[in-house]
């Protein structure tokens, strides 16, 4: 019977949704049930979040607290979470710039490095910015002056004048065969990787300079905050207050140091110091001059 219900399906026309009438064309295609259900839907669903969001305002509490206000706020209509603040203490700034200066003195280790293995390849033998050489030739009369032919005296082709390094003579050029790249385009190509080479070179110099001057000043500013922290322990006069403090030859007793110099010992370095005995130079010669510990306030002497 299946079989039978497909052969007769076969011969029935298909079905054809109907069209938008011609005279309606202007609004477009006809719309069908499943359209409208899709339309519907997304109607009511804006609907029922404008309602409820209505809702919501009317029945907020303007002096209703909630916990998450203390770490957001809001920013042109949105919500953002305050970032907290990384509090970084005085020596853990000393380490990090300890490993700043590390870093880059490795890299300036290593740029230095560079330069050298460039300068080897190089020679600077041409380079630009290098000292020019001096050669005087010393000749007896004036004629002879005007009548010097540079290329003559050096037995040399004119076109070797100029080179201070690998000069032969024209000797040399007749019995020797060049070696090496002879053709014109292969020189300027050669010459045009050698320009590079050296301004690879001077970049790499240029580098290493100014990370020798970026490692001075992290060095300067780490040496600033640990002076920053010794004034922040003992005070902004440590030598004033050190000054201050007796010393024991300064007694009229030669043995320990009297009563009134403990009042003066009453300093806010004092009880960090501990005197050692010293030698007091006198009248009579070298003597030594134990401090008496109990005049230190806190110590007991022994």
């Amino acid at each position: 019977m299946s079989s039978f219900r497909k052969a007769l399906k076969s011969k029935q026309k298909n079905h054809r949704e109907r069209s938008q009438p011609a005279f309606r064309k202007n609004v477009g295609l006809l719309e069908k049930k499943k359209d409208y259900k899709l339309r519907a839907e997304d109607y009511h669903k804006k609907r029922n979040t404008l309602s409820a969001l209505r809702k919501k305002t009317l029945e907020k509490n303007p002096d209703e607290f909630y916990f998450k206000m203390t770490s957001a706020k809001l920013q042109d209509g949105v919500h953002v979470i305050k970032q907290p603040v990384e509090e970084t203490t005085e020596e853990q700034l000393k380490v990090m710039r300890t490993q700043d200066i590390k870093y880059v003195e490795m890299k300036r280790v290593a740029e230095a490095k560079k330069i050298e293995r460039l300068k080897s390849e190089l020679h600077l033998l041409d380079a630009e910015g290098k000292q020019p050489n001096k050669h005087i030739f010393f000749l007896d009369t004036k004629n002879e002056v005007e009548q010097f032919d540079l290329a003559t005296h050096l037995k040399t082709a004119p076109e070797l004048v100029d080179r201070v390094y690998n000069r032969p003579t024209i000797e040399t050029l007749q019995k020797e065969s060049i070696k090496g790249v002879t053709e014109p385009h292969l020189l300027k190509k050669l010459a045009k990787q050698r320009k590079h080479q050296y301004t690879i070179l001077k970049q790499r110099i240029e580098r290493e300079k100014k990370m020798f001057i970026i490692s001075q000043k992290i060095q300067t500013k780490k040496d600033l905050l640990s002076a920053h922290h010794f004034e922040s322990v003992f005070g902004s006069r440590p030598r004033e207050l050190l000054r201050d403090l007796p010393h024991p030859c300064s007694t009229g007793e030669r043995g320990a140091l009297g009563s009134g110099s403990a009042s003066r010992l009453e300093q806010p370095l004092a009880n960090e110091l501990r005197p050692a005995p010293s030698l007091c130079i006198g009248d009579g010669g070298i003597s030594s001059a134990p401090i008496s510990l109990q005049a230190v306030p806190g110590v007991q002497g022994r």
